[in-house]
């Protein structure tokens, strides 16, 4: 019956353009009903086919009794369904991950729902493959523009902020850098998490105002973005990740002084290399914590005394 009840609802989306809509559906509407709960592909056949010779001439029967609009297949309100379309339209290999208007124009010659479009760029955008190799293909924007080289001291300045500190005897964990663009002298100011907008200012006029004026220029780094402002132009960028892509942590042993020494993992490929002299054995090592993209070429002798199980 879910089947039935998101037919009903896809049905309602055309209810203008079919002549007594209400009328022609009462009969599957009353299939709905707890009482009525009969066989229904013959009654939702039966039902499609007087819709098309009832008026509706965009809407035909397909020879799997599935309902067409305009030649489109129409997808019911199933999750599931058009998240397999999706995913076979654009994940496959023969798909290549086409981008957001390729991909819905081309769905949208043999299927349709309601939303498509939307549902189509959000599933592009939550894909992880799309998200690390494609880059933003957009008009240019003009040439990049660098801010100008200061005329004066303390004219221009940039800060950001140094989290993530221990904390000291007065609650300080974090450091507050602010730097003159120009002579490039900075000041450190010691603060913690939790200060307001109003302690940040009174800070901000204490080491900064009171000595060296107000600059024209702040040009501001913070974790999540970056912010530009110049009088009262202000420009800022956001990158915002899925939270569906979550990527296993790789586990690395380290020393006690963070490193970790390099360890031969497998054998991958052999050649011999023909020099002047002679010829040089060689094979290419797949080493741990690496993949395969990052195998090197070493010398046979030198990593058969030192890893001799992998010969074997």
């Amino acid at each position: 019956m879910a089947d039935v009840r998101s037919f009903l609802g896809l049905a309602g989306y055309y209810r203008r353009s079919v002549k007594d809509f209400f009328e022609v559906a009462r009969p599957l509407t009353a299939l709905m009903r707890k009482e009525n709960r009969l066989e229904r592909s013959k009654k939702i056949t039966r039902w499609c086919t007087a819709v098309a010779d009832g008026g509706a001439s965009r809407f035909t029967v397909g020879e799997d009794d599935g309902l067409k609009f305009d030649g489109r297949w129409c997808v019911l309100v199933d999750e599931e369904m058009k998240r397999n379309i999706l995913t076979e339209a654009h994940s496959t290999p023969y798909s290549v991950h086409p981008g957001g208007d390729k991909l819905y124009k081309d769905l949208k010659k043999s299927f349709q729902w309601p939303w498509m479009k939307k549902e189509v760029a959000e599933f592009v955008l939550r894909c992880l493959t799309c998200q690390r190799v494609k880059g933003e293909h957009k008009r240019p924007q003009g040439k990049v523009q660098s801010l100008d080289v200061p005329e004066w001291k303390w004219e221009s300045i940039f800060m950001d902020f140094i989290i993530g500190l221990p904390r000291t005897q007065k609650g300080n964990n974090m450091i507050w850098v602010i730097v003159d663009r120009l002579t490039k002298t900075a000041h450190f100011i010691p603060m913690k998490d939790t200060w307001s907008k109003a302690e940040l200012a009174k800070a901000y006029v204490r080491n900064i105002v009171k000595l060296h004026g107000t600059p024209k220029i702040l040009v501001l780094i913070v974790t999540r973005g970056l912010f530009l402002s110049s009088g009262k132009s202000c420009k800022s960028v956001w990158y915002v990740s899925d939270p569906t892509n979550v990527l296993a942590a790789e586990i690395v042993e380290m020393d006690e002084n963070l490193s970790y020494v390099e360890v031969a993992k497998d054998i991958l490929d052999k050649k011999v290399r023909k020099t002047r002299n002679g010829e040089i054995a060689l094979v290419k090592v797949l080493w741990a914590n690496h993949n395969v993209e990052e195998a090197t070429w070493e010398a046979e002798a030198e990593i058969k005394e030192k890893y001799p199980h992998l010969f074997a």
